[in-house]
């Protein structure tokens, strides 16, 4: 009996420890894709799909410095197909080496493609075993393609060029708001909620693509141009980059940016530096109708003054918090206002919201929602707080 124990043990160690990855694959026979973009369009009577992936080249990404007239690090591969999965797959034939979607970091759908409806693709992307629910999604001003083929400016590659900007740049100025696979598919599917998703687009660059070229032509990159906004499968229309700022006070997501406002005595301009939000929706029925209550709380700093404002004055500064509520709820009514009468579209989750704290009461009015929300009475209250005068307190006056 010991023997037979001790060959046991031998056999489980050795199957431990010489025991590989029958699956593995070697990153030399990969080609990572960073970026995925999607476009619909008509050919003839047919309806077709282009994919457009940007691939890594990892000799592009060594540590020496790259001329301005080298490779561009990423390459666009784009290939058409009656499907999604049959255009992803003729990409392949433009690759020496196998196309791989686990590492994609954002899925990029073009605006003509989304007014279309993207219930199909999201089939597609939610179907598909290596894409992951994390990837940003994003919507182009142009088709997927033309977006994609834009150079970095300061990242190594246009995917990294993107997510940084999305991620760190933009919540400094609250004029776009993240939303990965996961956020935008949940939205989609709950009822009383629309998606949204951010917008980019291409502008020309200020730098020349090579200083040694002879002809010095303007170079174009990218630029994040507000929220793409949904009703169903279907983008309705957008909300400006001002009109995100007062989407992201509404949700209580406004990090930062500047939000200028006029003194109360008439003598001066400020800058108003938002600092953090929050907000609470509240639906409340009164005499059998739905009605809701936001509630937002913002905090600033003072950034700028601009003529006579005595922001040291504790008076003033009390004043000043009614000036900056009065900014912010402004912000606020014109985004909720384009929400509701122009778009149609319930990106708040106002819908979600009722649900919650009136469960039979939405069951009643959830096959009219669409009808109900344009003409829901809301109230904003604004309670704004500025924090600072930053480094100086009284303007600064030159004698």
């Amino acid at each position: 009996m010991p023997r037979k124990i001790v060959v046991t043990v031998i056999l489980i160690f050795t199957m431990i420890f010489t025991g590989g990855c029958w699956s593995r694959r070697e990153v030399e026979d990969l080609s990572i894709v960073s970026a995925l973009g999607i476009d619909r369009f008509k050919e003839g009577n047919r309806q077709k799909y282009r994919t457009s992936a940007l691939v890594v080249r990892s000799r592009q990404l060594g540590g020496r410095q790259q001329p301005a007239e080298e490779k561009n690090p990423d390459w666009l591969v784009a290939e058409v197909g009656n499907t999604l999965y049959d255009a992803e797959r003729n990409m392949t034939h433009r690759a020496p080496r196998t196309l791989v979607l686990y590492h994609s970091d954002i899925i990029l759908i073009g605006q003509k493609t989304a007014r279309q409806g993207i219930g199909d693709i999201l089939d597609y992307l939610q179907r598909h075993k290596d894409i992951r629910l994390r990837n940003w999604v994003l919507v182009g001003k142009e088709d997927a393609r033309t977006i994609l083929a834009n150079m970095p400016e300061l990242e190594q590659t246009l995917t990294n060029e993107i997510t940084e900007i999305l991620t760190k740049t933009s919540p400094l100025v609250s004029e776009s708001y993240p939303v990965d696979l996961n956020l935008f598919t949940q939205a989609l599917l709950e009822p009383g909620w629309d998606a949204v998703a951010p917008m980019v687009r291409t502008i020309a660059s200020s730098e020349a693509a090579g200083s040694q070229r002879k002809q010095m032509e303007p170079r174009q990159t990218i630029a994040l141009d507000g929220l793409a906004v949904f009703r169903g499968e279907k983008m309705v229309g957008r909300l400006t980059p001002e009109e995100t700022k007062g989407f992201l006070y509404i949700l209580g997501k406004a990090q930062g940016g500047i939000i200028p406002a006029s003194a109360e005595n008439g003598k001066g301009k400020l800058s108003f530096l938002q600092i953090s939000s929050d907000s609470r929706f509240k639906p409340i029925i009164k005499n059998g109708r739905i009605v809701m209550e936001v509630n937002i709380y913002a905090e600033a700093n003072i950034g700028e003054v601009d003529g006579d404002v005595q922001v040291g004055d504790p008076k003033v500064l009390k004043k000043l918090n009614a000036t900056f509520s009065r900014a912010v709820k402004g912000l606020a009514w014109k985004t909720l206002r384009k929400a509701q009468k122009k778009l149609r579209a319930d990106v708040f989750g106002f819908g979600v919201s009722i649900h919650r704290r009136y469960p039979d009461y939405w069951r009643e009015i959830e096959k009219d929602w669409y009808d109900i929300y344009p003409d829901l009475p809301v109230t904003i209250k604004v309670e704004g707080k500025v924090r600072r005068t930053n480094i100086i307190s009284d303007p600064f006056t030159i004698k």
